[in-house]
């Protein structure tokens, strides 16, 4: 289509859209599919081809509404709420088709918007909300923010407390309390709702937004504010989330139906959807695609930010995937990988057992003992302060049955490594733990480790006591993402500044090529296999956090000592 001069004449809203279909604007396909599903639907109003007619008086008025409340922080704090042209686009169509009958009631009742983070989304919300609630011509209108969690419903709550406050006239017509914004001239109200805390029996809803839908486990919410909807004459779910990982969820359910119906795939006059994301093709890293995912660039979200973000990514392997997601909005599997072969790689150092018996030299353990049938494997971490290194070994013992078998079906090199001394073989088909403690008391005495790290969940067999009987410290520290988290971030961040490094054992390598990361909703990380009954192993990257845990265990209770001493000093 060629290209059209700007119209002076167009609402902004209008305008956008010729400008996506123009090119003029750059977005993905599902976003030129929404906008021209509009003209379509324009066209069989125009020729009387349409149960619905399109009124623009009713979205200039939500429009309007918008530069009405101020925003409250940020740069923008104190200026007019002013829609950006892919919002006022959402607006156009949500509100102003109708059906041609009498009533002329709302055809959207259902809003799917996927959009990354930083792009204004709970903000755009929170005026949807206040506007719902208490202009819509709409008595008694119960509107919720939804969410899995109370603090996840009230972000977009507080959103629209906070423009409340901030515009006198709002401020003296409605009352807020603590979970509540209300008005008694017409009896409406604003109120969060989670899944967690809320049984949500008997609502009425006449708007619902619902924020971070990809975080919802099942479609518990979405059903229960769907149902509620039936006393009301044109009510609205919204739902507005980023991209998520879960592709059985209700979220990529409704992910796949926005682009069914805005490709024609699908007719549903009550549903609308935009996804702002990369097209199948588009590279991620390349800065002309960024606008497509982030209609917001170079005014919420700054391209500066989002450079950062990216450089980050390529530095870490492991922030591939959330960053796909939450700055692309791009679907992506649960695990990241942790490391690449080539970061690893480029930190292996041959050091000589001189160095690393130095009197400067301070040693750590991890310790990860498996079954008497698999891998058992042990990290010593060396440190020298003085000369600025950080060194790992690694040691491995398995059952020589073990390694015959999967050679010969995994097409693991376990021969090589035997051969090249990288991997010791324990005759038969178990790992004996009386010989297995033997062989690690006799590293741990050459090497005079301070302690060792071991989890008490495997270590039932009799190797820990082993080491403990024949004077070693022994430390439990167990394998969850509150004690393993900060450890692994820490051992990340030194490894791709170069402060770590490694004798180059194979083993290792592969080891640490294996690990995917999974995060917590509280954005703890663990290392991990992708799937538990893979052939591939991780032990040895497992026993390396361990053992750094050790390390910065000692260096914070260095400095707990050292404050304890600053502090007598101060009171004498």
């Amino acid at each position: 289509m060629p290209a059209r001069k700007q119209n002076i004449d167009l609402h902004p809203a209008q305008q956008y859209i010729e400008d996506v279909l123009s090119g003029k604007v750059l977005v993905c396909q599902v976003v030129k599919d929404a906008c021209a599903r509009h003209v379509k639907e324009l066209e069989e109003a125009a020729k009387g081809k349409s149960d619905y007619v399109f009124n623009p008086a009713y979205p200039l008025h939500v429009i309007q509404f918008f530069t009405a409340i101020k925003h409250y922080k940020g740069e923008y704090a104190g200026r007019p709420f002013t829609l950006e042209p892919w919002q006022q686009f959402i607006v156009w169509y949500c509100f102003g088709w109708r059906k041609s009958t009498a009533n002329g009631s709302r055809k959207v009742r259902q809003v799917y918007i996927e959009v990354p983070k930083k792009n204004g989304k709970s903000t755009f919300l929170a005026g949807i909300c206040l506007y719902m609630a208490f202009f819509d011509n709409e008595h008694a209108a119960d509107v919720y923010t939804a969410a899995t969690k109370r603090e996840q419903a009230k972000i977009t709550w507080n959103d629209a407390r906070n423009f409340v406050k901030n515009n006198s006239d709002l401020n003296k017509a409605l009352t807020i309390q603590s979970n509540s914004i209300f008005s008694s001239a017409t009896e409406s109200f604003i109120k969060p709702l989670s899944a967690e805390h809320d049984t949500s029996d008997g609502i009425n809803v006449h708007c619902a937004v619902i924020d971070e839908l990809h975080r919802h486990k099942s479609s518990e919410m979405i059903d229960l504010l769907e149902a509620s909807v039936s006393a009301r004459r044109q009510p609205m779910v919204w739902s507005i989330t980023t991209a998520g990982t879960n592709r059985q969820s209700i979220c990529y359910e409704h992910h796949s139906y926005t682009k069914l119906v805005n490709s024609g795939k699908k007719i549903d006059p009550s549903w609308f959807g935009l996804i702002f994301s990369l097209d199948d093709t588009d590279d991620w890293r390349e800065p002309k695609n960024w606008l497509k995912a982030n209609p917001n660039l170079g005014t919420g979200k700054s391209r500066e930010y989002l450079e950062a973000r990216v450089l980050k990514a390529r530095n870490q392997p492991r922030l591939e995937n959330s960053i796909k997601r939450y700055e692309f909005n791009i679907w992506t599997g649960a695990e990241e990988k942790w490391l690449s072969s080539e970061n690893w790689e480029s930190i292996a150092v041959k050091r000589s057992d001189a160095e690393l018996i130095s009197p400067d030299v301070k040693c750590y353990g991890g310790l990860d003992l498996a079954s008497k049938k698999d891998f058992n494997a042990l990290s010593l971490l060396f440190i020298n302060e003085a000369e600025g290194w950080r060194y790992f070994k690694h040691y491995y013992w398995c059952p020589k049955d073990m390694v015959d078998s999967r050679v010969q079906r995994n097409n693991i090199g376990y021969d090589i490594w035997v051969q090249e001394k990288w991997l010791q073989l324990v005759p038969g088909n178990v790992v004996d733990p009386e010989t297995l403690g033997g062989d690690i008391v006799t590293i741990l005495d050459k090497y005079q480790v301070i302690s060792t790290a071991y989890d008490p969940y495997i270590a039932t067999h009799g190797t820990v006591q082993r080491i403990i009987k024949a004077g070693h410290t022994a430390e439990v520290i167990s394998q969850g993402y509150r004690t393993l988290s900060e450890p692994t971030k820490l051992l990340e961040a030194d490894i791709m500044s170069g402060k770590v490094q490694h004798e180059g054992n194979p083993v290792t390598g592969w080891m640490v090529d294996n690990v995917v990361v999974y995060t917590d909703p509280n954005e703890n990380i663990k290392l991990k296999k992708k799937s538990n009954d893979s052939p591939d192993k991780i032990d040895g990257a497992v026993a390396a956090v361990m053992a750094y845990a050790q390390y910065i265990d000692d260096l914070y209770k260095e400095e707990e000592e050292d404050f304890s001493d600053l502090s007598i000093i101060l009171i004498d």
